[in-house]
């Protein structure tokens, strides 16, 4: 369920449920109860803000890995080449000879 979707059936939900329920209540009660659930929707909401920015960090960590996990490569892989140019150049300085 998509983060807006949520936020409407939780806003759906705290706004209609004491209408269900035929609650009676004072207005400084229901003044109460609707700034108590307004407070739960911003709960709510900086609850799916940080779920959010923790998947980023995730998926930011997991690259990370993978550069590293390459950069580790390219440096082996230019080892390898290093090693193979000295070898050429001492075949070459052998063979000439």
């Amino acid at each position: 369920m998509k983060k807006s979707q949520l936020l409407v059936a939780v806003i759906i939900f705290l706004c209609f449920e004491p209408v269900a329920h035929a609650e009676t209540k004072s207005n400084e009660q229901w003044i109460e109860y609707f700034l108590d659930q307004i407070s739960g929707i911003r709960v709510e909401i900086s609850r799916l803000e940080t779920d959010g920015v923790v998947e980023e960090l995730r998926r930011d960590q997991a690259l990370e890995e993978k550069i590293d996990h390459l950069t580790r490569s390219v440096e082996k892989l230019t080892e390898l080449v290093d090693e193979q140019r000295v070898l050429i150049e001492e075949l070459r300085s052998s063979t000439s000879n």
